[in-house]
């Protein structure tokens, strides 16, 4: 099926899809993307993607019926010809929201392969407390009331205060769901942790080097580290800052389906509460 909307003009595949990273938000996904784009894969689709594109509307517009078609029935399956529409520039994704489409991505992209970003569940849950719900908030939300029906608040609310076990649930489940689905000669099992030679080993490219500026030997480089809890805050808000100046007609659409991609994307968990019996 085609779709009527194409991401930054993108229609047939531009690169070859490689790589699909299973990662949710606050598991190292930002690191990953810059280590991957040192080893040769542009580009690396990210929740960042997303943000830094000048044509975020239509990303958005894509993903949010991908997730209607996957969460709510709307719509035919998306194809591989659909799934180019939107990532066809990019030979690898991680993170939200693609994290959502692993098992989707992987059957449409028989080719690629599968990396497993893991990450302590608590840990996980703790680090997400520390960023993405923080940067995410009330007061945001309240800066554009006038924009928002009672409902959207509701749900904001609703994902806002999460519980540690339905959350670490969803957490689980989704990891359990990759392995369960795809073979092991296929999959890797990572963390950020680990460096840059296990990763180099499974892709199949040179592990990048760098010259001790002690002995002036060339030795392995370090893996990247970005995007700790200060950095995403900044992030956050200078996205919400950028789009705030522009606005116009298309703000109440624009700034609607961001929020809503922001709650079915960095609120995962919710997916677990609203749709998979975690209800309370």
């Amino acid at each position: 099926m085609s779709r009527g909307l194409e991401a930054e003009g993108v229609g047939a595949r531009q690169v070859p899809m490689r790589l699909m990273v299973h990662g949710v938000q606050r598991t190292g996904s930002m690191s990953r993307r810059s280590a991957l784009h040192q080893l040769g894969f542009h580009t690396c689709y990210h929740m960042a993607s997303i943000m830094e594109s000048q044509n975020m509307e239509t990303d958005i517009d894509l993903w949010i019926e991908a997730l209607e078609v996957k969460f709510d029935g709307k719509g035919e399956k998306w194809t591989r010809e659909d799934w180019d529409k939107l990532l066809g520039r990019s030979q690898a994704c991680v993170d939200m929201p693609s994290a959502l489409f692993t098992l989707e991505l992987a059957e449409a992209y028989p080719e690629a392969k599968i990396i497993i970003l893991n990450r302590d569940a608590d840990g996980w849950f703790e680090s997400c407390l520390g960023s993405v719900y923080k940067t995410l908030n009330l007061t945001f939300l309240e800066t554009v009331q006038s924009l928002y029906c009672a409902a959207l608040n509701t749900r904001h609310r609703a994902w806002y205060y999460p519980e540690l076990e339905k959350a670490v649930a969803w957490f689980n489940k989704s990891y359990k769901d990759v392995r369960d689905a795809i073979t092991e000669e296929r999959r890797f099992e990572f963390s950020v942790k680990d460096g840059f030679a296990p990763l180099c080993k499974f892709l199949g490219v040179s592990a990048p080097l760098v010259k001790d500026e002690e002995t002036g030997e060339m030795v392995l480089a370090p893996f990247p580290h970005v995007n700790d809890r200060v950095a995403f805050g900044s992030r956050v808000s200078k996205t919400k800052g950028q789009r705030f100046k522009t606005a116009n007609s298309r703000l109440f659409a624009m700034i609607s389906k961001t929020v809503t991609l922001g709650v079915m994307g960095y609120g995962g968990y919710i997916l677990w509460k609203a749709r998979l019996g975690g209800r309370t």
